[in-house]
């Protein structure tokens, strides 16, 4: 896949993938005390992957943008996928205080860790997906 096909598909991938992910896994990190009591809770972190969306795509849509803007100028994938993870970090980190997670009961910096982070980790994986049909180097 080549040109604006690679383009499409990276950023359809970030889309659509990334704001469940990072949904799940910021709700795992959330019921993590209560899931070492009791396993079965761990169901409840689906109900993460509607939340995701609803606060995921616009950051998972910017960066899958950025990293389909970035690609052809990083020759290396690995470096592709890290700044794609960062960019996304970094957006979630911004938009967090537009956000309330877990009740009032997380901290500021506790709020931005968890979205920058599983924003990122999620990202990560995308990139890590895309790796394959990236926009190529120049």
């Amino acid at each position: 896949m080549t040109g604006a096909g690679a383009r499409i598909a990276t950023v359809v991938v970030f889309a659509l993938v990334a704001p469940p992910l990072a949904g799940v896994m910021g709700t795992l990190f959330m019921l993590w005390p209560a899931i070492m009591v009791m396993p079965e809770v761990a169901f409840m972190a689906s109900s993460g992957a509607l939340f995701g969306y609803v606060v995921g795509v616009p950051p998972a849509l910017l960066a899958g943008l950025f990293g389909a803007w970035v690609s052809p100028r990083l020759p290396s994938g690995w470096l592709w996928a890290a700044a794609c993870a960062l960019t996304a970090g970094a957006l979630s980190a911004a938009l967090s205080p537009l956000i309330q997670v877990g009740g009032g009961k997380l901290s500021p910096f506790e709020q931005v860790s968890l979205l920058a982070g599983s924003a990122a980790a999620a990202v990560l994986v995308c990139a890590l997906i895309c790796l394959r049909f990236r926009p190529r180097p120049i």
